[in-house]
Formats: C-alpha cells, sequence, structure tokens
C-alpha cells in the first residue's frame, strides 16, 4: 500500500472534499441569483470530476495495471465512478435521487473497507473509510433535500485531512520515513 499512484488518488479525493465541503458548511460563495447558483454549482462539481474522479479513475488503472491491486484498483474506481456520475447528473440536470443510490452503495463499501485495513494494520485509512461512510449517509439527507449541509460539509472537511495525510505518509514511506497511516 506504499504505492505513489495511492498518494495521487487520495490526494485527488482530498481537494475535492476540501472544496465541496467548505462550500457546504460556510455556503461560500453566496449566489444572488439562480444564474449564479447555476454556475458555482458546475463549478464545484467541475473541480469534483476533475480531482476526485479523473484522479481516481487514472489512479484505479494503475494500481490495477502497474501493481495487480484489485482491492485498491476497485476502491478507487468505484469513487471515480461516484464523481463522474455527479458531474453528469448534474450536467444534464438530472434529478437527484438516483444519487441516493451511489451513495448507499459507497456506504456499503467503505464500512467493510474500514475494517479490511484495520486488519492489514492500517488505522488512519481504516478512520478514512468511516469518514467516508459517515460522508455519504449524510449526503443521502442532502440529495434533493437542501438538508444537513454543515454536518456533511464537516465530515467532507474530515476527509480531506484525512486525505491529505495519507497522501503525504504515503510518499514519506516510499521515501524511507516510515508515518504510519
Amino acid at each position: 500500500m506504499t504505492t505513489l499512484p495511492v498518494a495521487w488518488g487520495v490526494w485527488g479525493y482530498g481537494t475535492a472534499a476540501l472544496t465541496y465541503g467548505l462550500h457546504l458548511l460556510t455556503g461560500f460563495p453566496k449566489a444572488e441569483s439562480e444564474e449564479q447558483a447555476a454556475k458555482i454549482r458546475a463549478a464545484l462539481v467541475a473541480n469534483g470530476w476533475a480531482f476526485g474522479g479523473i484522479a481516481q479513475f487514472v489512479t484505479a488503472l494503475l494500481l490495477f495495471v502497474f501493481y495487480d491491486d484489485i482491492v485498491g484498483a476497485t476502491t478507487f474506481g468505484i469513487f471515480g465512478v461516484l464523481w463522474t456520475a455527479i458531474w453528469l447528473n448534474d450536467y444534464f440536470n438530472l434529478d437527484p435521487r438516483p444519487l441516493v443510490f451511489l451513495d448507499i452503495s459507497i456506504a456499503i463499501w467503505t464500512f467493510f473497507a474500514g475494517f479490511w485495513n484495520i486488519t492489514l494494520g492500517h488505522p488512519v485509512i481504516a478512520a478514512l473509510m468511516w469518514s467516508i461512510c459517515a460522508l455519504v449517509i449524510t449526503l443521502c439527507w442532502v440529495h434533493g433535500k437542501n438538508r444537513y449541509h454543515r454536518a456533511a460539509g464537516a465530515w467532507a472537511l474530515e476527509n480531506a485531512l484525512l486525505c491529505f495525510y495519507i497522501a503525504i505518509a504515503v510518499v514519506f514511506t516510499q521515501l524511507g520515513v516510515s508515518l504510519p497511516f
């Protein structure tokens, strides 16, 4: 688990979670019209797709092809598909309810991935998985209801901080300075 593609994929997700979390938590930037709200939403979703979706999908491909890490490739691939689905859903202005079904599948995967990482001796990654699980359960309430934004924002910020730490720990471990993750 000390491969550099993991650092890149986790950093990409952390960047997307940071931007999205700050917006959900603070409501900044505030839209003064429906047109501004659409532009802000488009910018947030494009950021999530570029950093969260593309970075994680490429990480999944690298892990599968070069490192034969099927579980890591599946995990990053699922998140890449999730961010892409969010982007497509917003781009085509579709109904937000199908995102709830994506959130439920991510919640189940991350819940069990947390236990799997505990058994592998990666408590920080387990904490990230369970934090993501809590975030997507909160997002199940957010999608289509416009409630619980601050709670989802707080979970997203925790995700971002854990992601940044894990990415740094992976790079340092790759360089020979072991940090727990």
